[in-house]
């Protein structure tokens, strides 16, 4: 196996795994959510907080595993600055390719062999592995939007930290018809748990106007061009776009409609939507973009002498392993790994397993440098900590942000 590993000043070494393991059994554990199960990752007081990482650092979307690097960079800082409550965070992360079977691998390496303390990786891939982290008793945090993963009753250890994308939907979809009550919309997303999620909140959010959900258009996220899809779209008279259209094949996909001469109203996925992976590489072609969002973008000008983005793009330089400091996806990991140290931050001495899950499901309203003005970080019915989404429009330079902050939970939308 090999292994790299990044040095810091006075703390102790971060190590990226970019090679597979082999599948290893599975023991079995207690299925009391309160039980350590089979992780052991309860560290004594005064001992590091190890924590597994998951990700894509190769393959189709190995783009994602900015993410990783993001999280690495944060908890650098975090240890650099004495650590959490005086411990430091041990953070190691495998090559997953976007693999179940090797997630799965990962997930066992972490739990039977290295008795970590959390677990977090990326993607809908783990939604097969809830039923084993919660039998071993491990804090799971999966950076998706896929809505199973707001079932906490029965996986009480898994907790997502993206915003669940049904919530997203249904506040797209009332964007969607304050600029055109009559639009007529096609959805073109991955053939996976995260488009269904879509649909589903679009479908609420539409309402009794649902029948304007004309047309639904899916690809593997191997894909490499959408121009079947988009011509069907088209063809069906689609005159607006939710989609999820992200790095060289959401660049393409965006030049080929242009191209065409086709020019609907697209919404994009807010996680998708970064100006150095797709709105800087797509040029006039992405001009009119929307998205509703929750985070900032560390390319976009607007936020050139913000404090949070300037703590962010320091960290990375130092700590983040050659990541791009402008990378929207690294920024997300970094405000992901900031969430996690509030959380443990407000456990004081006593950092459990059982505990952590309980202090994430009661974080109170805090901010994260991370997030864009007003979007606040807090504990809601569906395990999730975001909530909040403002109103987007790429101009050509810089997301333009468009009326005030909208709250899904205060508009009663999935809760």
């Amino acid at each position: 196996m090999s292994r790299r590993r990044f040095g810091r000043l006075g703390a102790a070494a971060v190590t990226i795994v970019v090679t597979a393991l082999a599948l290893s059994g599975c023991r079995g554990g207690s299925e009391d959510p309160t039980d350590g199960g089979g992780g052991g990752g309860n560290a004594a007081e005064g001992e590091p907080i190890t924590i597994g990482g998951s990700f894509p650092f190769s393959g189709g979307l190995a783009l994602y595993g900015g993410l990783s690097q993001g999280a690495q960079a944060y908890f650098e800082q975090v240890n650099a600055d004495g650590g959490v409550n005086g411990r430091e965070i041990e953070y190691t992360a495998l090559d997953d390719g976007y693999d179940p079977s090797r997630l799965a691998s990962n997930a066992r390496q972490f739990v039977e062999q290295e008795g970590v303390f959390a677990v977090v990786s990326f993607g809908g891939t783990n939604l097969a592995i809830r039923d084993y982290m919660k039998t071993q008793g491990v804090p799971h945090f999966v950076m998706a939007g896929n809505a199973a993963l707001s079932e906490i009753e029965s996986h009480p250890h898994t907790r997502a930290w993206w915003p669940d994308i049904r919530l997203e939907g249904a506040i797209t979809a009332h964007a969607i018809l304050e600029q055109n009550p009559d639009a007529q919309i096609g959805v073109m997303g991955f053939n996976n748990d995260i488009t269904v999620s879509q649909i589903e909140g679009l479908t609420e959010g539409l309402g009794d106007q649902a029948d304007q959900l004309i047309a639904e258009e899916t690809y593997p996220p191997s894909a490499t061009d959408l121009s079947a899809q988009i011509n069907r779209l088209q063809a069906a008279g689609v005159d607006t776009v939710v989609a999820a259209l992200g790095g060289p094949v959401g660049v393409s996909a965006l030049q080929y409609m242009d191209q065409i001469g086709w020019d609907p109203d697209i919404y994009n996925y807010s996680n998708a939507s970064a100006i150095e992976t797709l709105t800087a590489n797509a040029g006039a072609a992405a001009d009119g973009l929307h998205s509703v969002q929750w985070l900032k973008d560390p390319a976009d000008e607007q936020w050139a002498d913000d404090e949070g983005i300037q703590a962010f793009q320091d960290a990375v330089e130092q700590y983040g392993d050659g990541a791009s400091p402008n990378d929207m996806l690294v920024l997300n990991g970094y405000a992901w790994a900031q969430a996690l140290v509030a959380v443990l931050e407000s456990m004081g001495d006593d950092i459990t397993q059982e505990g952590l899950i309980e202090a994430w499901d009661n974080l109170e309203s805090t901010e994260n440098q991370a997030t864009l003005p007003d979007v606040q970080m807090e504990a809601g019915p569906d395990g999730r900590l975001i909530h909040s989404y403002k109103l987007t429009t790429w101009d050509g330079s810089t997301w333009q942000i468009e009326g005030d902050v909208i709250d899904g939970l205060e508009l009663g939308l999935l809760g």
